[in-house]
């Protein structure tokens, strides 16, 4: 799927390094974990790239849009040709979903076919019951083919990847870091 893109830290070319996947949601417009531009201290990484863009280049992010929750908007300064992108909150126990990203700097794009296995009321966010790896922050996670949230975390030791309803992207507006 080439709305889906590996996120560095710093330029790939000059000793950057892969630190997760963002999905595009507009021409100009990515959404991916807050935590994959966002390091321990709460700051924000100064210089942001993508690559695997629809263009096949290396794509600057020029914004950071941060959320409520462990999400972020990213904003580049060009635009491009994405496929159609819809979105589902019909996300719940039970549900066969794929997670579609990278979970490396070097390997091809995957998908990983899960089951949502829990929820904690408490923090809106569903468990899907295998975890996958670190590079997987941030992807999108697919019911029958709309995207109905994003990964942001993993439990290894539970055999468990969280994911954020993309409902709390979509019902509540970003504010400016």
């Amino acid at each position: 799927m080439q709305n889906i893109v590996r996120v560095w830290i710093g330029d790939p070319y000059k000793g950057g390094h892969f630190n997760g996947t963002a999905f595009f949601i507009e021409e100009d417009t990515l959404v991916t974990a807050k935590h994959v531009v966002v390091n321990n201290q709460n700051e924000q990484y100064q210089e942001i790239y993508l690559t695997n863009t629809p263009d096949g280049g290396v794509t600057p992010v020029s914004e950071v849009i941060e959320c409520k929750r462990d999400m972020v908007v990213l904003k580049v300064k060009k635009s491009f040709i994405i496929d159609a992108v819809f979105f589902s909150d019909e996300i719940a126990i039970g549900k066969n979903v794929n997670v579609v990203g990278y979970y490396d700097a070097h390997s091809s794009q995957k998908s990983y076919e899960n089951r949502v296995s829990g929820y904690q009321n408490s923090e809106n966010t569903y468990e899907l019951q295998n975890h996958l790896t670190h590079g997987l922050s941030g992807s999108p996670v697919f019911l029958e083919g709309d995207i109905c949230g994003v990964t942001n975390a993993i439990n290894s030791a539970k055999n468990i990847t969280y994911v954020i309803p993309i409902s709390c992207l979509l019902y509540t507006s970003p504010s400016p870091r």
